[in-house]
């Protein structure tokens, strides 16, 4: 049956490897879409793996099995087995997808014929199976881009990952290429997807949200109970603690900090693979104004962004349209003034930049870094003004009530293309 008209539910398969109980990245993003629209009468399944980032390990009440079903916030959730590396790198990344891709296959039998196929990128598994489902069922693809591959290979730094850029990009465009429609969480993301031959009309923006959460706890009693000074002024860094965020400037800020005497604390909310080597680093500086802690509740989240005096966002300077960082919405939205070091050019600095939101320093430049913190923590003033207007942009831009429209529209956009379609191609 095919149901194509706007306002009508239909069955809707999203491919994404990452996905919920996962708190940060693509896990916790694709959970608001694949929940939005089941809240609005759509019947959703999602093919997905098992719960393991930013850890890099099993999460807690899973087990290592071949497949496994469950639901989460209304969405159907099928799971199959994939290898977890002990660490993340270029190669034992690729091996996650491949172990995905090929158990992934197994599950053709058992999602039932959707309306629609929907596949998540960077995981570019996610794309080729979104792919070949939509071919097997005769339905049509649309992508959903949170970062770019190709383009992540050649600037996140990670060992190994220059590599794989070429033949990245080659699956990618095989993807993108095949897809009736693509969302984008950045328009930075447009030109390089044009340029892989992709028609303009198929690309459309629509961003990640962000809760409208206020903070459940006041200011001295979050810092309580994570143990923080409630007399000391406080940088928080909060998100995954990766390769390409180039944390170690925030380090070596921290450094900088403790030999000018300042009363600063620097805050590392999170985990993910760099962690250990970012508090290794810590402690052969001696630093004792930086404190580690670990990935916050959802409900806690935006009272840990509000009581800081400064949010802390870093980038590689090698990183310019490879991705859009999730966690700046939710930054914006807290009001607390935001602190970039990040290539002026990067998706995460323009509108920064462009809607005077936030301060943003050269990259890898931890001087600069701390020097931008120590003005912000000293201009009163001036902090409220920029977290106001912060606040203003983000209720206007990533409101999760506008942003729920746009997704719907995107993904009812797909449906007319199935009018064209013919009987439903098997293939061979």
């Amino acid at each position: 049956m095919r149901r194509s008209r706007e306002g009508q539910p239909m069955r809707i398969l999203i491919v994404s490897l990452n996905f919920a109980p996962e708190k940060t990245g693509t896990g916790k993003t694709t959970l608001g879409r694949a929940a939005h629209l089941a809240s609005t009468g759509h019947d959703v399944t999602v093919l997905a793996g098992y719960p393991h980032y930013p850890e890099w390990r099993l999460h807690d009440g899973y087990e290592r099995r071949l497949h496994s079903e469950e639901t989460i916030s209304g969405v159907r959730v099928l799971r199959r087995w994939h290898h977890i590396p002990h660490g993340s790198s270029a190669w034992g990344r690729l091996l996650v997808e491949a172990s995905f891709g090929i158990t992934a296959l197994s599950a053709m039998g058992s999602v039932g014929r959707p309306d629609v196929v929907l596949g998540v990128l960077p995981i570019l598994t996610n794309g080729v199976m979104a792919a070949l489902l939509a071919r097997r069922f005769g339905v049509p693809l649309g992508i959903h881009v949170q970062d770019l591959v190709a383009r992540a290979a050649a600037q996140s730094g990670m060992k190994g990952a220059r590599q794989l850029a070429g033949p990245a990009a080659m699956a990618e465009r095989f993807v993108l290429r095949r897809a009736d429609c693509i969302a984008v969480i950045t328009e930075g993301f447009r030109d390089p997807i044009l340029s892989y031959g992709v028609a303009p009309e198929k690309v459309h923006f629509v961003p990640n949200w962000t809760p409208a959460r206020e903070p459940a706890l006041a200011r001295d009693d979050v810092r309580q109970r994570l143990n923080l000074p409630t007399d000391r002024p406080i940088a928080l860094y909060s998100g995954n603690l990766g390769n390409k965020q180039g944390l170690e400037t925030l380090i070596e800020a921290a450094r900088i900090s403790m030999e000018a005497s300042s009363r600063l604390l620097w805050v590392l909310v999170g985990d993910g693979n760099q962690k250990a080597e970012l508090e290794s680093l810590a402690q052969s500086y001696g630093l004792d104004n930086m404190r580690f802690l670990p990935l916050q509740t959802e409900e806690l989240h935006p009272s840990v962004l509000g009581a800081a005096d400064v949010l802390l966002l870093t980038q590689r300077a090698s990183v310019t349209d490879m991705s859009f960082p999730s966690k700046l919405a939710g930054y914006l939205a807290s009001g607390t003034p935001v602190v970039a070091a990040a290539n002026e050019m990067s998706d995460a600095a323009r509108p920064l930049l462009a809607q005077a939101v936030g301060v943003v320093v050269p990259p890898e430049d931890a001087m600069a870094l701390y020097e931008a913190v120590k003005q912000r923590i000293e201009d009163g003033a001036g902090s409220a003004e920029l977290g106001a207007r912060a606040v203003r942009f983000a209720r206007a831009t990533y409101s999760e009530a506008s942003i729920g429209r746009a997704l719907d529209g995107f993904v009812h956009g797909l449906v007319p293309a199935s009018e064209n379609q013919g009987e439903p191609r098997i293939a061979a």
